[in-house]
């Protein structure tokens, strides 16, 4: 959302140039393509890649299409769009589902036998306020930061009170989020006993993942608790951490005047280290790191050092492939 925002925000000129656009797909799916080509997989597999690439033609669309309209009216439209994918989020299937009813067409291209169309549905309602958040930043910026430098027109008193109203306000926010999940646990941790006593029967999907942990009770709470709070809350409360980061991030000048060099690398970084972290990081199905270190050598230490070469192959995919792009995109 925010990159786009900030990309095609102006409307005209490169952002909305054929070039742009091929370049922007290559960047998203080339190196997906070719890690599903090498491993025996599909492209859908990796579900980050085809939920981003909607999102950026998404915005790309709507800042290209829709560049004679106020910044309010397309952040308006993408508000629409967000909460219409977030409508039966626990996907109920006797109630209308606006996400179904869109991305059905597209079906064939997004479930394959080890990733149900389901599960495109469940992480596409799970994030959608995520990009509306980065796009109301990028095209609400100079609004914003007008009102953040009003804030140092006050006298010192008076700055420091608006500041700790603003602080007091974000870390009440953020305790209320927190208070949310750890109500889906409480009330996961009641339910699973009796799952516990299905397990045998008609087991669910919490029963089959949890078949081999050490504490069933616990690991079947966990995913209970988790999949509560993804199906009822996170949806719209996801906004709160983000909004408060945001807050505090710009809360001062010496704050608004720093940037930090780790979450610029991370983030440009961001779709390497999602499709590289089941090849290189994780092992068993998820559920664990993968040992690089001999036996005896403490889980930590291995975890560091696999987590260093993690983000040594990331850095190498992304120069690659970016050198790759540009050069591909010479030839237009």
């Amino acid at each position: 959302g925010f990159g786009r925002a900030v990309s095609g925000g102006g409307g005209g000129g490169e952002a909305l140039s054929l070039k742009y656009l091929i370049g922007m797909l290559l960047r998203l799916n080339l190196l997906t393509l070719l890690l599903a080509f090498a491993m025996g997989r599909e492209w859908c597999d990796y579900y980050f890649t085809p939920l981003v690439t909607a999102w950026s033609l998404f915005f790309y669309l709507l800042h290209t299409l829709g560049s004679g309209l106020a910044p309010w009216a397309r952040l308006a439209v993408a508000a629409l769009v967000a909460a219409a994918l977030s409508y039966n989020a626990a996907r109920d299937p006797a109630k209308f589902s606006f996400a179904k009813m869109a991305f059905s067409p597209m079906r064939s291209m997004l479930e394959s036998p080890t990733t149900p169309f389901e599960t495109f549905l469940f992480r596409a309602q799970l994030d959608s306020v995520s990009p509306l958040i980065g796009a109301a930043v990028a095209l609400l910026h100079p609004a914003l930061s007008r009102q953040l430098r009003h804030i140092e027109w006050h006298a010192q008193p008076a700055k420091m009170m608006i500041r700790g109203v603003l602080s007091t306000f974000a870390i009440a926010a953020f305790i209320y989020w927190a208070s949310l999940v750890h109500g889906a646990t409480a009330t996961a941790g009641e339910e699973a006993a009796a799952e516990i006593s299905k397990c045998t029967d008609s087991p669910s999907d919490a029963c089959k993942r949890c078949s081999n942990a050490s504490d069933q009770h616990g690991c079947i709470a966990a995913r209970m608790a988790q999949e509560q709070y993804n199906s009822s809350m996170h949806n719209v409360f996801a906004l709160i951490p983000i909004l408060v980061f945001l807050l505090l991030r710009n809360l001062t000048p010496g704050l608004r005047a720093k940037t930090s060099y780790t979450l610029g690398f991370l983030g440009r970084r961001s779709l390497e280290l999602y499709a590289l972290q089941y090849h290189v990081f994780l092992a068993d199905n998820a559920k664990g790191v993968l040992v690089v270190m001999p036996d005896g050598t403490p889980p930590f230490i291995n975890a560091a050092m696999t987590a260093v070469g993690f983000l040594a192959a990331a850095d190498v995919a992304h120069r690659c492939s970016t050198a790759l792009i540009d050069g591909l995109l010479r030839t237009f």
